[in-house]
């Protein structure tokens, strides 16, 4: 099969459709707006506040046994599925283990702008 030479070749328009759709648009709140996203992650809190350049997660969820917990199992895929690969601010609330159990998952798992609080 041959091209013409003003369409580009099978293989680079397959490789543009296919990232369109491993990479799909994020969806960020309009300027001066936000929006919240209380997790499901069982016993505990977990809640995702995001502008239009930045992510603030709210705890971390609970640990469930001891290979797995809610960042790993609910949170870091909320996180990937919506678009973000990256938190700015990651808020535990105090030491409870149903607050601050996922914490160390979303640190393997993404990029988390400076430290806990």
């Amino acid at each position: 099969m041959r091209c013409s030479p003003s369409s580009p070749p099978f293989p680079l328009a397959a490789v543009s459709l296919a990232l369109a759709l491993l990479l799909p648009p994020v969806q960020r709140p309009a300027d001066g707006a936000f929006d919240v996203v209380a997790a499901d992650v069982g016993q505990g809190t977990a809640v995702l506040v995001r502008t239009r350049t930045h992510a603030l997660l709210f705890d971390s969820g609970p640990v469930y046994s001891r290979e797995s917990d809610a960042g790993q199992r609910v949170l870091a895929p909320l996180l990937r599925g919506r678009g973000d690969r990256r938190l700015d601010l990651l808020v535990l609330s105090h030491r409870d283990s149903d607050h601050t159990g996922g914490a160390r998952s979303l640190f393997a798992a993404l990029d988390v702008g400076g430290d806990a609080l």
